[in-house]
Formats: structure tokens, sequence, C-alpha cells
């Protein structure tokens, strides 16, 4: 029991220094023997208690998807409005994460798997989870599982896509007020549009993206 409990207070530990480095400095700095050296281990500690890097930069990244689980959440327990207000305040929540933890929130999606490696089950159930909260509030629009799913995963791209921009500087300087309208634009529109016409079962559904991040190498 105590090389237990000292293996899991050494892992915790490693994912909480990989988590500071990714936060302060990014992805770019996250390398196993810095890791090993501010934990106090060894490298080959590293790899037995992970799966090798790829398995530690997606539990970091995990954490970060469980932020914004946790302020998606909080908003969808909360909401009274209507549907247009309850999105667009679920995307602009996304476009406060991303502004706030811009390391963390990039790290999510510049992360590439080595090509012999998949995404766990897990991490893609999380996503999964995360993409549950936006289904909900759509259920009344859409009715059929598959094109909610489908339609939940076009909205993330559309915000996700404007905000990339934003803040990667794309089209000219960031401006928050101006990204701020372009994310209230897509998303009500969005809502205007599936309010006044909801979404027909019959509708063709395939081929929709399945995550958010963490691409297969192939």
């Amino acid at each position: 029991m105590p090389d237990r409990n000292y293996r899991n207070k050494l892992k915790a530990n490693t994912l909480l220094v990989a988590k500071r480095i990714v936060e302060n400095e990014g992805l770019g700095a996250l390398q196993a023997r810095r890791i090993a050296q501010e934990a106090g281990c060894s490298v080959g500690t590293i790899y037995n208690l992970y799966d090798g890097l790829d398995d530690l930069i997606i539990r970091v990244n995990s954490g970060t998807l469980e932020d914004l689980g946790a302020k998606l959440s909080g908003l969808e327990q909360s909401a009274t409005g209507s549907l247009a207000d309850n999105l667009t305040a679920m995307a602009l929540a996304y476009l406060q994460l991303a502004l706030d933890s811009q390391t963390a929130w990039r790290a999510v999606f510049e992360h590439q798997l080595a090509k012999d490696k998949t995404v766990p089950d897990w991490y893609r159930e999380h996503q999964a989870t995360l993409f549950s909260i936006v289904e909900k509030k759509l259920a009344h629009v859409v009715t059929d599982d598959q094109q909610r799913k489908m339609a939940a995963r076009a909205l993330f791209a559309a915000v996700h896509g404007i905000v990339s921009i934003a803040l990667d500087q794309k089209l000219g300087d960031f401006d928050y007020a101006a990204t701020q309208a372009q994310v209230k634009f897509i998303v009500q529109s969005a809502a205007k549009g599936l309010v006044e016409q909801p979404m027909q079962s019959n509708a063709s559904t395939s081929g929709y993206a399945a995550d958010v991040s963490e691409p297969d190498a192939n």
C-alpha cells in the first residue's frame, strides 16, 4: 500500500508539473527530461507512470476540457433565457477560457499523436460529454439524435474558428469586442434559423466530426 500511495502521489505531481509548464510556456516547452527534473524523479519513471509523453499530454489537455465543462455546466444549470441567449453564453464562455488560458487551450489543438497511437476511448467520451451539454440545449429544435450531435459540432467548429483566427491575429490585431460580436452573430443566426425551421429527421448527418482535438496521426 505505501508503494501504491507513493506512486499515485508521484503520478499526480508529474501531472501538475506538466500542466504548469504548458500553462506558463506552452506545449513546445514540455519535455520528459524537464518534467522529471522538476518533479524530482527520473525520466524512466515518467514512462513507467504514463504510457509515454503523449499520454501525459492528453491528460493535461483533459484538465483543460474539464475546466471548460465546468463553465458550460454552470451556465446550463442556471440558464433561463432563449436558445440564442443560452448558446451565446456558452460560446462567449469558450472565448473567455481561450483568452484566459491561451497556452493550455492551444495545447488541446496543437498536440499531434505519434503515428502508432490512437486517441483513448476515455478521452473521446470526455469530448462527447462536453458536446452533450450543447446538445441538451438543442433538443427541442433538433429532435433526431444524430442531427443534434452534428449541429452541436457544427456550432463548435464555427465558434472555434472565429476564436482561433482572432487569437492568432490572422486578420489583424486581436479585438475583443469585434470577436465577441462575430461569435454572437454566428450563434444567434444559427439559433434563429433552428427555431424558425427546426431540423427534419430525414436530413443527412453522415460524416460529422466526432471530436474536437487530439487528431490521430493518420
